[in-house]
């Protein structure tokens, strides 16, 4: 007979109960039949301040003070190399290519070389630094830098003779 009972219990619930249920399914009804929002108080439900305690946490979590860092210490920078290369003749234009090839920053002097074999190396270097992305400009006459794509060449020499040719005729 507990079966019976629970189930009679179940089906036939008493008044109270009866009216509880209906004035809830009212507000759930006149809430989203409302074009209006409707304000939550905290007292209202438990889940709304459980929400709000959590959208603190959060709040605090990203508005909490950064760690100090330690401005004594100061980390060294990667040590980047340029290798200074003097050409003779064109024959040793092809180290010099791999060298640029392989991401190396070159300031090549072209004082020791004829003005025909120093431009016939400008020419191949400047093919290679183009092949590459990288860039090859002149500093003073008979120096030029060539560099890799991750480096640039920032700035311009005031110099009536950057203007002018590679070697003055």
């Amino acid at each position: 007979m507990g079966l019976m009972d629970s189930l009679k219990n179940f089906i036939l619930m008493t008044d109270e109960e009866e009216y509880e249920d209906y004035e809830e399914s009212e507000d759930v009804e006149k809430a989203a039949s409302s074009s209006t929002p409707m304000e939550h108080t905290e007292a209202s439900s438990p889940s709304s301040s459980s929400r709000s305690s959590s959208m603190n946490n959060r709040r605090e979590r990203y508005l909490a003070p950064l760690p100090q860092r330690n401005k004594g210490k100061v980390s060294p920078a990667p040590v980047s190399k340029i290798h200074v290369v003097e050409p003779k003749v064109y024959a040793e234009v092809e180290p010099i290519a791999d060298e640029l090839l392989g991401n190396q920053a070159l300031i090549i002097n072209f004082k020791n070389v004829e003005d025909v074999e120093a431009q016939r190396i400008i020419d191949f270097l400047a093919g290679i630094a183009y092949a590459v992305g990288g860039d090859l400009r002149k500093v003073r006459d008979g120096i030029f830098v060539a560099t890799p794509p991750s480096m640039t060449i920032d700035g311009v020499l005031e110099d009536a003779e950057q203007n002018e040719r590679f070697f003055s005729s």
